[in-house]
């Protein structure tokens, strides 16, 4: 799709797409006509979007992100090969589609309030990275990675490197701050408190017993 809109596209000729232009403005199967491609892009100006293709990796990392926000559960499976894993480092390795709107309606569940906001998506070749920023209060009806709900606010940010391929999702590696999550949840107690300090004091006073007992083993073989 050209950057800018011919004559022929442009919004003020095609009121008549309404609310069908801001249908397919989201939708990743129906690319395939000129007359679609053209409601889409007239969606997307009047929306205050760039005019992109539909199925380059920045447009379906960001497509995909959003629809976890919103809750379209249909659009964050569309986005995905079937099959291809997303590896959330730390947490959970999941298989698309199923396995990953599963995780991500449990999220929800958990964080009822969850809003989803894209800082910054960065792509080169069919590579995508999205630098995005989650919030919401851990107050739900889900765990959360094994935790029950514990009415904590949760700010987090986190990073997800896609490889994009016939505009289709082939991988993803999602990455957040285990330390601040843990921190946030109420694991671990906050950053640079009286209970952090005993912690690691605590861990601090075994690591000599640690060093000896390996020191040992290194010189009896």
């Amino acid at each position: 799709m050209p950057e800018s809109l011919p004559a022929f596209a442009h919004p003020a000729r095609h009121a008549s797409c309404g609310t069908a232009a801001d249908n397919l403005a989201n939708s990743p199967r129906l690319s395939g006509s000129i007359a679609v491609r053209t409601c889409w892009a007239v969606a997307a100006s009047r929306k205050g979007l760039p005019v992109t293709k539909q199925g380059d990796p920045s447009s379906v990392a960001r497509r995909y992100v959003e629809a976890i926000g919103e809750q379209d559960w249909q659009t964050v499976a569309d986005c995905w090969r079937p099959g291809a894993l997303d590896v959330f480092v730390g947490v959970a390795d999941l298989r698309a589609p199923d396995e990953i709107v599963a995780f991500f309606r449990d999220v929800h569940a958990a964080v009822p309030d969850l809003t989803v906001h894209i800082l910054s998506v960065t792509a080169q070749d069919e590579r995508a990275v999205v630098h995005w920023r989650m919030r919401g209060r851990f107050d739900g009806t889900a765990a959360l990675i094994g935790l029950a709900p514990n009415g904590t606010r949760l700010d987090l940010l986190g990073t997800d490197v896609f490889v994009v391929r016939g505009g289709l999702i082939e991988s993803n590696t999602a990455i957040v701050n285990g330390l601040d999550l843990a921190r946030q949840l109420a694991v671990l107690p906050p950053q640079h408190s009286i209970g952090e300090r005993v912690l690691f004091g605590l861990a601090n006073s075994i690591a000599p017993l640690g060093k000896a007992i390996r020191a040992r083993n290194r010189s009896g073989r």
